[in-house]
């Protein structure tokens, strides 16, 4: 009995057709380590580094000696929103909604006699919350968001157990505007942070195919809103 044979690319494709919907997090794993984010923070069978201790302990065990690592990431909060609406829009009845119409309250029309082109909300700038301030701080038109991490990481000579530790913002986001902006319906101002203060770590070589591993992160979280 012969079996059809399919190529590569065919096999691939096919494959392919079966494949799940991926989902992208705004501000997710923005600031745990440079070489991760460049790979869509895809690492966590081979994490590069002390970004181990994040993404998978049992790698730390790869590193031999003292090892420390300092970056800083800067993230652009420049997000340009755009709202419009058709002709003879009238979602629930609120197609006189000022974002998108012209109408007055002179106008007694049960719908929308005058339509808006499209309206823009851009982000105006970043937006930080200060715990120790317990406030929100803009940062100003322009200037991004500025996030630096560190780490260190040690293994004994001999030894097959590796230590580390790691100072990084799992999640950071923010931005704002100001009065009268149409995206301010989203918020004023906006921030979500969680910063991992200590996580200590270790990777144990079992043997030359097997690594454990184990993180403890201890973490500040946040949630600022402003209307």
């Amino acid at each position: 009995m012969k079996y059809p044979k399919l190529c590569p690319l065919t096999a691939a494709i096919v494959i392919s057709g079966f494949s799940s919907f991926a989902n992208a997090q705004l501000g997710q794993n923005l600031a745990v380590d440079i070489r991760s984010l460049s790979m869509g923070n895809a690492v966590t069978a081979d994490p590069p580094g002390i970004s181990a201790v994040h993404f998978n302990p049992a790698a730390l065990a790869k590193i031999d000696g003292l090892q420390t690592d300092v970056q800083g990431i800067l993230a652009n909060f420049d997000i340009q929103r755009e709202f419009s609406a058709p002709p003879g829009y009238n979602i629930f009845g609120y197609s006189d909604d000022p974002l998108v119409c012209n109408d007055g309250p002179e106008v007694s029309a049960n719908i929308c006699t005058d339509f808006k082109g499209t309206v823009h909300g851009d982000v105006e700038y970043a937006s930080l919350y200060v715990p120790i301030l317990k406030k929100m701080v803009d940062l100003g038109p322009g200037y991004p968001l500025v996030a630096p991490t560190a780490g260190i990481a040690y293994k004994p000579p001999g030894s097959k157990v590796t230590y580390a530790t790691a100072v990084y913002a799992p999640l950071v986001a923010g931005f704002g505007a100001e009065n009268g902006n149409p995206g301010n319906y989203m918020g004023q101002q906006v921030a979500v942070e969680r910063i991992t203060y200590l996580s200590p770590s270790f990777g144990y070589q079992v043997n030359d195919h097997l690594s454990l591993g184990a993180s403890v992160g201890m973490s500040y979280n946040a949630i600022a809103l402003k209307n």
